[in-house]
């Protein structure tokens, strides 16, 4: 047995027999269920742990064949699924186990590297002569004296150190593999993958939930045993010091709302002015649920934009001091802002990489307790991506902190708010949602949504501390020589200065004009420069102190733990503007009232908000010009602008987005196959892609042979319907289909992609 490899034998390595990898999975999948026991509820089958923990066990044994074996040791490539000769060595242990079990471990077996429909691709039901079937051939490679050894490795050895799993005693020892036992168990396999697809033969939900979970666990447990972990580390959450002791605050200096949260042990709807401590506040009731949790049930941050994603992990790992290596940051492009971190600490560009490949890796494998990550990233379960089986397991029993839910269209928040319904139902997922503000009519989603929300208010006295904002209603637009000449004025007299334009193209431009009038450079932050710049960016606005002057789009709206002095701002709606207003005078200096600016043009939404909602805005902000900001009628604001007609058309889009949803995604769901067609319609609504800009094209061939990772940094996202546009006018050559798409647009440090060739 221990000249049957799993992986190439090498020098050192003492997890490449076949023997010690199958013992670290079945390892890893019993750590996995033993300290996440939601798993289990969530697959709701009495047997699932048994049928989870044989499929570890049985998951690779086809490797024994000889074409396998001689390719790990140096050979031809061998060309044939191992996992469809694993589910061979099943057949003694038939009888015991039953068919139902048989059947539920095959299939486990069968779909841990491939999808259902690539096995029946493959291994299809075969028409031709008997005499010409390959299959018995290609199960005969696992020759008898393998065969024997193997299975009796596995009646005295494996099987009874695994307690209670199975009994092993007086089993019928076969000579070798039986073609027809396994011909039987890819057409049950292949029926059941049939029927999930169907509406007529569909086995149900509870049949889905036991698939997604025997996939999951083996996936994950093969994954991380192949990694070398077989270990959960407990949470950090769950360990001291607390969260306030983390960062210096006594019982006596928290905020009424920080110790309600931290006494919540139901999910929870905070609403909070921005800068009076609601990530504590988050944290703190994460942290009491431990004990009703999971040991090892994990902790999911949910935001918006990925400059509030990079801003959140430096401070959960700068600030509360958690380990890198448990807290997780999952965006399109974590790795170069991990890179780009890693980089300031380490002695070369090549530990750097490795270093940010390693946290990267731990991330991929569902190592780490902590996630910070978008809802789109949570989407890529219900829209079936690849691993989503392994992305719902890691939700089960899961805390989710959800950050400024306001930030999405009712089109998005129809999905998102149905997916955060459906965790909650299905998964045993409990939510904290946080926000500085929230209309009424998003308040009654969420409680439909997430039923046994518990409402936390800021109190009067505290909301009272936070009279902090003036509105000063400027009559112009961004280009206007007024406007330039009031951000001059408050920038020459010595204030910090937040510009907050809706588009990168204006947000351009007003970067030049003011850089000419003032003679000076002008930091710039959006969502079209490269990694490169946009981490030293970022680091710099939150490291380094707020510049005197920072023109940005809305990345800076929401978890940026900056302060300016005042802010210039187009207009947007009212929701959106408060929380650019929380940028400035963050931490309600005692006594200290700032002017925040709301520019009246371009009034008509740009694109990207309604623009009926822009003018209920603006019609109240100027009967509220020149008046302080009283936080305790922000949502009375809300609900003013949120007029009957404007209203009905956001029910409109967010019940036709989740009903939609639901239909399309959700009731689809289904175990063991994947969906191209959900996967292309999820990149086209949710992600974008990345281009290299002309300009940098040498540096990039350049960095690409030694440093790839470094290469990678200089890539500038975009959106698909951009790069269509780019693509008609022209602009975009593909040098290789390997390669990110060339677009023939000037980028600079200090710009980023040019939005229009005015900036060449």
């Amino acid at each position: 047995m221990e000249s049957l490899w799993a992986k190439p034998p090498a020098e050192g390595r003492d997890d490449a027999s076949l023997a010690a990898h199958t013992r670290r999975v079945v390892e890893a999948a019993s750590v996995l269920l033993a300290q996440r026991p939601a798993i289990s509820s969530f697959a709701g089958h009495p047997c699932f742990t048994q049928w989870a923990l044989l499929a570890a066990a049985f998951h690779d044994l086809g490797k024994a064949a000889t074409g396998f074996q001689q390719m790990l040791l140096g050979g031809p490539r061998w060309g044939e699924r191992h996992e469809v000769l694993s589910v061979g060595f099943l057949a003694p242990f038939a009888d015991r186990l039953g068919e139902e079990a048989v059947d539920w471990i095959s299939a486990a077996i069968l779909s841990h590297h491939r999808d259902a429909d690539f096995i029946a691709e493959r291994y299809g039901v075969y028409t031709g002569p008997p005499d010409m079937d390959p299959f018995p051939g290609f199960v005969a490679q696992v020759a008898p004296e393998d065969y024997g050894a193997v299975m009796a490795w596995l009646l005295d050895d494996l099987l009874p150190g695994i307690p209670n799993l199975i009994d092993c005693g007086g089993l019928p020892k076969p000579s070798a593999l039986s073609a027809d036992f396994i011909r039987a168990r890819l057409d049950a396999y292949q029926r059941r993958a049939r029927d999930f697809s169907s509406y007529l033969d569909h086995p149900g939900f509870g049949d889905v939930r036991l698939g997604v979970a025997l996939r999951g666990v083996l996936i994950m447990a093969d994954h991380a045993a192949s990694a070398g972990h077989t270990e959960l580390p407990p949470s950090p959450l769950g360990l001291p010091p607390p969260i306030y002791e983390r960062i210096g605050l006594g019982p006596e200096a928290l905020r009424g709302h920080q110790r309600e949260a931290s006494h919540c042990m139901s999910s929870a709807l905070l609403c909070a002015p921005t800068g009076s401590g609601k990530t504590e506040a988050a944290l703190s009731w994460a942290e009491a649920g431990r004990p009703s949790r999971d040991p090892a049930a994990r902790l999911f941050y949910v935001l918006p934009y990925q400059a509030s994603m990079n801003a959140m992990y430096d401070r959960l790992v700068q600030r509360y001091g958690f380990p890198p290596e448990q807290v997780a940051l999952s965006h399109a492009r974590s790795l170069q802002a991990l890179y780009a971190r890693e980089t300031a600490a380490a002695e070369d560009p090549s530990t750097a990489a490795a270093r940010a490949r390693n946290l990267a890796d731990l991330s991929r494998l569902h190592r780490c307790a902590l996630r910070i990550l978008s809802p789109y990233q949570l989407l890529k379960a219900a829209y079936r991506l690849k691993g989503y089986e392994s992305i719902l397991v890691d939700l089960a029993g899961a805390d989710l902190i959800v950050d400024e839910v306001h930030a999405y269209e009712p089109e998005r928040a129809g999905l998102i708010l149905g997916l955060f319904g459906f965790l909650a139902q299905t998964l045993d997922a409990r939510f904290f949602v946080m926000t500085a503000t929230l209309p009424t009519l998003l308040r009654r989603r969420l409680s439909a949504f997430l039923p046994d929300l518990e409402h936390i208010q800021a109190s009067a006295e505290d909301l009272a501390q936070f009279r902090r904002h003036q509105v000063r209603v400027c009559q112009s637009e961004w280009a206007d020589d007024s406007t330039l000449n009031l951000i001059a004025a408050a920038v020459e007299s010595g204030q910090s200065v937040l510009c907050c334009c809706n588009t990168i193209r204006n947000a351009q431009e007003l970067r030049q004009l003011l850089a000419n009038r003032l003679g000076r450079r002008i930091e710039l932050l959006h969502g079209g420069f490269n990694p490169r710049d946009r981490n030293r960016k970022e680091k710099a606005l939150t490291s380094a102190g707020v510049p005197p002057l920072l023109v940005a789009t809305q990345v800076v709206e929401v978890s940026l733990d900056v302060s300016f002095d005042t802010v210039f701002t187009e207009p947007a709606p009212l929701d959106a503007l408060l929380q650019r207003f929380g940028r400035v005078n963050r931490k309600a200096v005692a006594g200290r009232i700032v002017d925040v600016h709301i520019l009246t043009h371009p009034d008509d939404g740009q694109g990207i908000y309604d623009p009926a909602l822009i003018a209920n805005t603006l019609a109240l902000l100027r009967e509220e010009n020149g008046q302080v900001i009283d936080e305790a009628l922000t949502s009375q604001w809300l609900d003013r602008i949120y007029t009957p007609d404007i209203a009905a058309r956001w029910n409109e889009s967010f019940d036709h987005a989740a009903r939609d949803f639901q239909r399309g995604v959700l009731d689809t769901l289904a175990p063991f196959q994947s969906d191209k067609t959900l996967e292309q319609h999820f990149y086209q609504a949710f992600d974008g892609i990345d281009v290299l800009p002309a300009c940098l094209e040498p540096e990039y061939r350049a960095l690409a042979a030694d440093s790839p990772l470094q290469a990678t940094e200089l890539l500038v996202p975009i959106s698909f319907s951009r790069l269509a546009r780019l693509r008609r006018a022209g602009l975009v050559y593909e040098r290789d289909t390997s390669d990110a798409p060339v677009v023939d647009l000037p980028y600079s440090p200090e710009d980023g992609l040019a939005r229009s060739t005015s900036l060449r």
